[in-house]
């Protein structure tokens, strides 16, 4: 989206990163993403960054997104949008 001041991602990566976790993101429909300032690139091998990943955290299910194979090859994966159909145990 043009302005992202809007987006739930933000004041999660805010947190995120005073908390000292690292963090990436993936979004088919942005490549950069600006938080307080700083640019931040968009992970491209979305396999490998689900797989390495403490937690997977799904903010916006695009068409494109496939959230039930995301959550399970995620160590723990939080569906904000509720649109995985999985009861495995890693999903929170």
């Amino acid at each position: 989206i043009a302005d992202q001041r809007e987006s739930p991602a933000v004041p999660l990566a805010i947190g995120r990163d005073q908390l000292g976790a690292e963090g990436s993101f993936h979004d088919p429909l942005v490549e950069k993403w600006l938080v307080e300032g700083e640019t931040r690139a968009r992970v491209h091998d979305v396999a490998n960054a689900v797989k390495s990943a403490d937690i997977v955290v799904l903010l916006q299910s695009h068409s494109t997104c496939l959230a039930d194979a995301l959550a399970a090859h995620s160590q723990a994966f939080l569906d904000t949008r509720g649109v995985t159909t999985s009861d495995d145990s890693q999903l929170l």
